[in-house]
Protein backbone atom coordinates (compact mmCIF):
# COMPACT_ATOMS: atom_id res chain seq x y z
CA UNK A 1 0.00 0.00 0.00
CA UNK A 2 1.37 3.47 -0.83
CA UNK A 3 0.80 6.23 1.52
CA UNK A 4 0.99 9.73 0.89
CA UNK A 5 1.10 12.20 3.60
CA UNK A 6 0.29 15.96 3.72
CA UNK A 7 0.86 17.87 5.97
CA UNK A 8 1.47 21.91 7.24
CA UNK A 9 3.99 21.07 9.57
CA UNK A 10 6.75 18.36 9.45
CA UNK A 11 10.22 17.74 11.25
CA UNK A 12 12.15 19.32 12.15
CA UNK A 13 9.75 22.25 13.07
CA UNK A 14 9.35 21.96 16.46
CA UNK A 15 5.43 21.75 16.61
CA UNK A 16 2.70 19.06 17.62
CA UNK A 17 1.29 18.15 13.84
CA UNK A 18 5.35 17.59 12.93
CA UNK A 19 5.86 14.93 15.67
CA UNK A 20 2.85 13.31 14.89
CA UNK A 21 3.49 13.69 11.22
CA UNK A 22 7.05 12.15 11.69
CA UNK A 23 6.43 9.65 14.23
CA UNK A 24 3.26 7.93 12.15
CA UNK A 25 4.96 7.92 9.04
CA UNK A 26 8.09 6.03 10.35
CA UNK A 27 5.65 3.28 11.94
CA UNK A 28 4.00 3.03 8.48
CA UNK A 29 6.98 2.85 6.67
CA UNK A 30 8.46 0.25 8.72
CA UNK A 31 5.45 -2.13 8.56
CA UNK A 32 5.20 -1.86 5.44
CA UNK A 33 3.94 0.85 3.45
CA UNK A 34 5.16 2.96 1.01
CA UNK A 35 5.30 6.68 2.19
CA UNK A 36 5.75 10.20 0.91
CA UNK A 37 5.58 12.92 3.13
CA UNK A 38 4.32 16.50 1.08
CA UNK A 39 5.36 18.95 4.25
CA UNK A 40 6.25 23.00 4.10
CA UNK A 41 10.27 24.18 4.01
CA UNK A 42 9.11 26.43 7.25
CA UNK A 43 11.61 29.32 5.59
CA UNK A 44 14.32 26.75 5.80
CA UNK A 45 14.71 23.52 4.53
CA UNK A 46 14.73 23.69 0.57
CA UNK A 47 15.70 20.10 -0.79
CA UNK A 48 13.66 17.37 -0.48
CA UNK A 49 14.94 13.62 0.28
CA UNK A 50 13.09 9.72 -0.26
CA UNK A 51 10.57 10.51 2.31
CA UNK A 52 9.45 14.27 2.17
CA UNK A 53 8.67 16.22 -0.78
CA UNK A 54 9.16 19.99 0.72
CA UNK A 55 6.99 22.93 -0.81
CA UNK A 56 8.81 26.14 -0.01
CA UNK A 57 6.76 28.52 2.90
CA UNK A 58 7.87 30.62 5.62
CA UNK A 59 8.31 29.46 8.98
CA UNK A 60 4.96 29.69 9.67
CA UNK A 61 2.35 27.95 7.38
CA UNK A 62 -0.14 31.03 6.06
CA UNK A 63 -2.55 31.22 3.61
CA UNK A 64 -0.32 32.59 0.76
CA UNK A 65 1.66 29.13 1.32
CA UNK A 66 -1.69 27.09 0.42
CA UNK A 67 -1.36 27.12 -3.22
CA UNK A 68 1.87 26.05 -3.26
CA UNK A 69 0.96 22.97 -1.23
CA UNK A 70 -1.90 22.28 -3.54
CA UNK A 71 0.91 22.21 -6.45
CA UNK A 72 2.67 19.79 -4.97
CA UNK A 73 0.42 17.32 -3.89
CA UNK A 74 -0.77 17.25 -7.36
CA UNK A 75 2.38 16.58 -8.40
CA UNK A 76 3.29 13.55 -5.50
CA UNK A 77 -0.22 12.34 -6.62
CA UNK A 78 0.89 12.20 -10.26
CA UNK A 79 4.08 10.41 -10.01
CA UNK A 80 3.53 8.06 -7.00
CA UNK A 81 -0.53 7.30 -7.43
CA UNK A 82 -1.28 6.73 -3.18
CA UNK A 83 -3.40 4.49 -2.74
CA UNK A 84 -4.52 6.91 0.64
CA UNK A 85 -3.88 10.17 1.05
CA UNK A 86 -3.72 11.30 5.32
CA UNK A 87 -3.91 15.24 5.80
CA UNK A 88 -3.01 15.89 9.49
CA UNK A 89 -4.68 18.94 10.19
CA UNK A 90 -7.95 20.32 8.41
CA UNK A 91 -5.09 22.84 6.52
CA UNK A 92 -3.65 20.27 4.52
CA UNK A 93 -7.26 18.60 3.92
CA UNK A 94 -8.01 21.78 1.99
CA UNK A 95 -4.46 20.89 0.04
CA UNK A 96 -5.59 17.49 -0.99
CA UNK A 97 -9.61 19.07 -1.84
CA UNK A 98 -8.15 21.27 -4.61
CA UNK A 99 -5.41 19.50 -5.85
CA UNK A 100 -8.39 17.49 -7.93
CA UNK A 101 -7.02 14.30 -6.74
CA UNK A 102 -9.25 11.40 -8.13
CA UNK A 103 -11.96 10.38 -5.49
CA UNK A 104 -11.48 7.01 -5.33
CA UNK A 105 -8.03 7.43 -3.26
CA UNK A 106 -9.20 6.96 0.27
CA UNK A 107 -8.59 9.66 2.08
CA UNK A 108 -8.60 10.82 5.84
CA UNK A 109 -8.07 14.04 8.17
CA UNK A 110 -6.98 14.02 11.83
CA UNK A 111 -8.21 16.37 14.24
CA UNK A 112 -5.79 17.44 17.40
CA UNK A 113 -7.50 19.91 19.63
CA UNK A 114 -6.89 23.51 19.37
CA UNK A 115 -7.49 23.14 15.33
CA UNK A 116 -11.03 22.12 15.97
CA UNK A 117 -11.56 25.62 17.27
CA UNK A 118 -9.68 26.91 14.00
CA UNK A 119 -12.21 24.83 11.90
CA UNK A 120 -14.97 26.10 13.59
CA UNK A 121 -15.10 29.11 11.58
CA UNK A 122 -15.09 26.67 8.39
CA UNK A 123 -17.46 24.65 9.56
CA UNK A 124 -19.93 24.39 5.91
CA UNK A 125 -16.82 24.28 3.33
CA UNK A 126 -15.54 21.26 5.86
CA UNK A 127 -18.64 19.60 5.78
CA UNK A 128 -18.43 19.30 2.61
CA UNK A 129 -15.24 18.02 2.24
CA UNK A 130 -15.50 15.37 5.07
CA UNK A 131 -19.04 14.36 3.88
CA UNK A 132 -17.10 13.10 0.65
CA UNK A 133 -15.96 9.72 1.94
CA UNK A 134 -13.30 11.07 4.31
CA UNK A 135 -12.32 9.26 7.36
CA UNK A 136 -11.88 11.25 10.28
CA UNK A 137 -9.07 10.49 13.45
CA UNK A 138 -9.46 12.32 16.69
CA UNK A 139 -6.36 12.13 18.98
CA UNK A 140 -8.55 11.62 22.02
CA UNK A 141 -12.01 11.42 22.98
CA UNK A 142 -12.13 15.00 24.03
CA UNK A 143 -10.90 16.29 20.93
CA UNK A 144 -13.49 14.12 19.47
CA UNK A 145 -16.40 15.19 21.14
CA UNK A 146 -15.30 18.90 20.26
CA UNK A 147 -15.82 17.15 16.48
CA UNK A 148 -18.71 16.15 16.87
CA UNK A 149 -20.27 19.27 18.91
CA UNK A 150 -18.08 21.94 16.47
CA UNK A 151 -18.41 20.41 13.15
CA UNK A 152 -21.02 17.52 13.79
CA UNK A 153 -19.19 14.75 12.54
CA UNK A 154 -18.15 11.61 14.32
CA UNK A 155 -14.50 10.93 14.24
CA UNK A 156 -12.38 7.66 14.45
CA UNK A 157 -10.47 8.27 18.29
CA UNK A 158 -7.13 7.08 18.05
CA UNK A 159 -4.77 8.04 20.51
CA UNK A 160 -1.11 8.86 20.50
CA UNK A 161 1.44 6.82 20.78
CA UNK A 162 5.30 7.01 22.48
CA UNK A 163 8.75 6.02 20.88
CA UNK A 164 9.79 3.43 23.70
CA UNK A 165 13.39 3.40 21.37
CA UNK A 166 13.86 7.14 21.49
CA UNK A 167 13.94 7.54 25.27
CA UNK A 168 16.35 4.89 26.12
CA UNK A 169 19.63 5.59 27.77
CA UNK A 170 21.92 3.80 29.34
CA UNK A 171 23.13 6.65 31.76
CA UNK A 172 21.50 5.69 34.78
CA UNK A 173 19.79 7.61 37.41
CA UNK A 174 22.24 8.14 39.88
CA UNK A 175 24.75 9.02 36.44
CA UNK A 176 21.90 11.46 35.25
CA UNK A 177 21.36 13.37 38.72
CA UNK A 178 25.28 14.01 38.87
CA UNK A 179 25.40 15.32 35.27
CA UNK A 180 23.00 17.70 36.63
CA UNK A 181 24.02 18.14 39.69
CA UNK A 182 21.57 16.66 41.88
CA UNK A 183 22.08 14.44 45.03
CA UNK A 184 20.44 10.86 45.45
CA UNK A 185 18.72 11.87 48.39
CA UNK A 186 16.71 14.58 46.50
CA UNK A 187 13.13 14.73 45.40
CA UNK A 188 13.53 15.49 41.74
CA UNK A 189 10.64 17.25 39.77
CA UNK A 190 10.69 17.31 36.69
CA UNK A 191 8.49 19.82 33.97
CA UNK A 192 8.35 19.42 30.83
CA UNK A 193 7.05 22.17 27.65
CA UNK A 194 7.30 25.02 26.65
CA UNK A 195 7.22 28.07 29.09
CA UNK A 196 3.96 29.74 28.16
CA UNK A 197 0.66 30.36 30.49
CA UNK A 198 -1.53 27.38 29.03
CA UNK A 199 1.01 24.90 30.18
CA UNK A 200 0.79 26.83 33.77
CA UNK A 201 4.62 26.41 35.13
CA UNK A 202 3.52 29.29 37.47
CA UNK A 203 1.48 27.54 39.28
CA UNK A 204 4.05 25.05 40.21
CA UNK A 205 6.33 27.72 40.96
CA UNK A 206 3.68 29.10 42.89
CA UNK A 207 3.13 25.65 44.81
CA UNK A 208 7.13 25.18 45.80
CA UNK A 209 7.06 27.03 49.16
CA UNK A 210 4.60 24.96 50.66
CA UNK A 211 6.63 21.59 48.65
CA UNK A 212 9.96 22.78 49.89
CA UNK A 213 8.66 23.81 53.84
CA UNK A 214 6.99 20.09 54.42
CA UNK A 215 8.93 17.78 52.22
CA UNK A 216 11.49 15.74 54.02
CA UNK A 217 14.29 16.00 52.00
CA UNK A 218 15.99 18.77 49.39
CA UNK A 219 13.45 19.15 46.71
CA UNK A 220 14.63 20.19 43.12
CA UNK A 221 12.37 21.24 39.82
CA UNK A 222 13.83 20.85 36.24
CA UNK A 223 12.09 23.31 34.02
CA UNK A 224 12.79 22.66 30.76
CA UNK A 225 11.16 24.58 27.85
CA UNK A 226 11.98 27.33 26.02
CA UNK A 227 11.78 30.22 28.40
CA UNK A 228 12.29 33.52 25.52
CA UNK A 229 9.07 34.72 25.97
CA UNK A 230 7.95 37.00 28.91
CA UNK A 231 6.46 34.33 31.24
CA UNK A 232 9.96 32.63 31.38
CA UNK A 233 11.56 36.12 32.55
CA UNK A 234 8.92 36.86 34.97
CA UNK A 235 9.14 32.65 36.54
CA UNK A 236 12.95 33.39 36.51
CA UNK A 237 12.15 36.55 38.53
CA UNK A 238 10.02 34.42 41.11
CA UNK A 239 12.15 32.03 41.59
CA UNK A 240 14.84 33.58 42.49
CA UNK A 241 13.17 35.88 44.72
CA UNK A 242 11.91 33.26 47.00
CA UNK A 243 15.13 31.19 46.34
CA UNK A 244 13.30 28.54 44.93
CA UNK A 245 15.25 25.25 43.80
CA UNK A 246 14.64 25.46 40.37
CA UNK A 247 16.85 24.57 37.16
CA UNK A 248 15.82 26.52 34.03
CA UNK A 249 17.22 24.39 31.45
CA UNK A 250 15.80 26.20 28.33
CA UNK A 251 15.55 24.39 25.40
CA UNK A 252 17.92 20.83 25.43
CA UNK A 253 18.61 17.73 23.47
CA UNK A 254 17.36 14.32 23.38
CA UNK A 255 20.24 13.16 25.42
CA UNK A 256 19.64 15.94 28.13
CA UNK A 257 15.86 15.09 28.10
CA UNK A 258 16.79 11.57 28.71
CA UNK A 259 18.72 12.40 31.39
CA UNK A 260 16.19 14.57 33.21
CA UNK A 261 13.54 12.08 33.23
CA UNK A 262 15.78 9.70 34.46
CA UNK A 263 16.76 11.91 37.04
CA UNK A 264 13.37 12.96 37.90
CA UNK A 265 11.14 11.17 40.74
CA UNK A 266 7.60 12.56 39.52
CA UNK A 267 6.72 14.55 36.23
CA UNK A 268 4.57 17.65 37.15
CA UNK A 269 2.84 19.74 34.46
CA UNK A 270 -0.24 21.49 35.59
CA UNK A 271 -2.23 22.63 32.54
CA UNK A 272 -4.56 25.67 32.66
CA UNK A 273 -7.73 25.82 31.02
CA UNK A 274 -7.53 28.32 27.96
CA UNK A 275 -9.81 30.27 25.74
CA UNK A 276 -8.10 29.72 22.13
CA UNK A 277 -6.09 26.39 22.89
CA UNK A 278 -7.05 23.15 23.70
CA UNK A 279 -4.96 20.52 25.09
CA UNK A 280 -6.03 17.43 23.20
CA UNK A 281 -3.80 14.55 24.48
CA UNK A 282 -1.10 15.76 26.72
CA UNK A 283 1.84 13.49 24.70
CA UNK A 284 4.72 15.07 27.09
CA UNK A 285 2.99 12.99 30.12
CA UNK A 286 3.33 9.56 28.29
CA UNK A 287 6.89 10.57 27.49
CA UNK A 288 7.09 11.09 31.13
CA UNK A 289 5.38 7.28 31.95
CA UNK A 290 7.63 5.59 29.93
CA UNK A 291 10.52 6.69 32.07
CA UNK A 292 8.29 5.27 35.01
CA UNK A 293 7.65 8.81 36.06
CA UNK A 294 3.98 9.01 37.47
CA UNK A 295 2.58 12.57 36.67
CA UNK A 296 0.59 15.58 38.69
CA UNK A 297 -1.48 17.48 36.28
CA UNK A 298 -4.75 19.20 36.29
CA UNK A 299 -7.95 18.46 35.01
CA UNK A 300 -7.93 19.82 31.70
CA UNK A 301 -9.01 19.08 28.72
CA UNK A 302 -7.79 15.37 27.52
CA UNK A 303 -5.22 15.51 30.19
CA UNK A 304 -7.40 13.09 32.46
CA UNK A 305 -6.78 10.87 29.67
CA UNK A 306 -3.33 10.18 29.88
CA UNK A 307 -2.93 11.03 33.92
CA UNK A 308 -5.24 8.45 35.24
CA UNK A 309 -6.05 9.65 38.64
CA UNK A 310 -4.78 7.35 40.81
CA UNK A 311 -3.14 5.07 38.68
CA UNK A 312 -0.53 6.39 36.74
CA UNK A 313 -0.61 10.14 38.49
CA UNK A 314 -2.62 12.34 40.53
CA UNK A 315 -5.03 15.07 39.14
CA UNK A 316 -5.92 18.08 40.89
CA UNK A 317 -8.13 21.13 40.04
CA UNK A 318 -6.94 23.41 37.83
CA UNK A 319 -4.98 26.84 39.06
CA UNK A 320 -4.88 25.64 42.77
CA UNK A 321 -1.09 25.49 43.98
CA UNK A 322 -2.34 24.97 47.15
CA UNK A 323 -3.95 21.20 45.56
CA UNK A 324 -1.00 20.71 43.68
CA UNK A 325 1.62 21.09 46.41
CA UNK A 326 -0.55 18.39 48.40
CA UNK A 327 0.05 15.97 45.49
CA UNK A 328 3.62 16.23 44.87
CA UNK A 329 3.63 16.46 48.59
CA UNK A 330 1.71 13.35 49.05
CA UNK A 331 4.34 11.24 46.39
CA UNK A 332 7.71 12.62 48.42
CA UNK A 333 6.24 11.32 51.70
CA UNK A 334 4.47 7.74 50.69
CA UNK A 335 7.91 5.91 48.90
CA UNK A 336 4.86 2.99 47.99
CA UNK A 337 2.55 5.06 46.41
CA UNK A 338 5.31 6.75 44.11
CA UNK A 339 6.78 3.76 43.19
CA UNK A 340 3.27 1.72 42.53
CA UNK A 341 1.94 5.07 40.43
CA UNK A 342 5.11 4.75 38.57
CA UNK A 343 5.25 0.95 37.71
CA UNK A 344 1.46 1.81 36.25
CA UNK A 345 2.54 4.74 33.95
CA UNK A 346 5.32 2.34 32.87
CA UNK A 347 3.38 -0.09 32.16
CA UNK A 348 0.58 2.19 30.42
CA UNK A 349 3.03 3.94 28.03
CA UNK A 350 3.85 0.15 26.84
CA UNK A 351 0.69 0.05 25.81
CA UNK A 352 1.16 3.00 23.26
CA UNK A 353 3.63 2.57 21.09
CA UNK A 354 3.50 4.59 17.97
CA UNK A 355 3.16 1.08 15.51
CA UNK A 356 -0.62 0.64 17.53
CA UNK A 357 -1.31 4.06 16.20
CA UNK A 358 -0.26 3.40 12.82
CA UNK A 359 -2.53 0.51 12.94
CA UNK A 360 -5.49 1.58 14.18
CA UNK A 361 -5.19 4.73 11.49
CA UNK A 362 -4.35 3.32 8.89
CA UNK A 363 -5.22 -0.37 9.28
CA UNK A 364 -8.41 0.11 8.17
CA UNK A 365 -7.24 0.28 4.52
CA UNK A 366 -4.84 -2.68 4.54
CA UNK A 367 -2.43 -5.11 5.77
CA UNK A 368 -1.22 -2.78 8.03
CA UNK A 369 -3.41 -3.80 10.61
CA UNK A 370 -2.20 -7.66 10.63
CA UNK A 371 1.17 -6.26 10.38
CA UNK A 372 1.53 -4.22 13.70
CA UNK A 373 0.54 -4.90 17.09
CA UNK A 374 -2.68 -3.34 18.40
CA UNK A 375 -2.05 -3.46 21.67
Amino acid sequence: MHLLMVTTEFTPFAGGIARYGRELADAAREAGWTVRVVAPSHGEITTSDGLVQRYATGYDFSPSDLLRGVRAVRSACGRDHPDVIHATDYRALAMVCLSGVRARVARLVTFHGSDVKGASGFKNLLQRLLLNGTRVVANSEHTGALVRERLGVSPNVTPLGVSQGHFSSSRGRSASRALLGLHDEDFVIACVARIERRKAQDVLIASLPEVVRHASRPVRVLLVGDDGAEMGSVLRSQAAAQQLPVLFLGRVTDDMLMAVYQAADVFCLPGRPDAERVEGFGLVYLEAAAFGLPSVASAVDAIPEVVKDGRTGLVVAPQDPTALAHALLRLESDPALLTALGREARAASEMCSWARTAALTYGVFGHLKRSAPTS
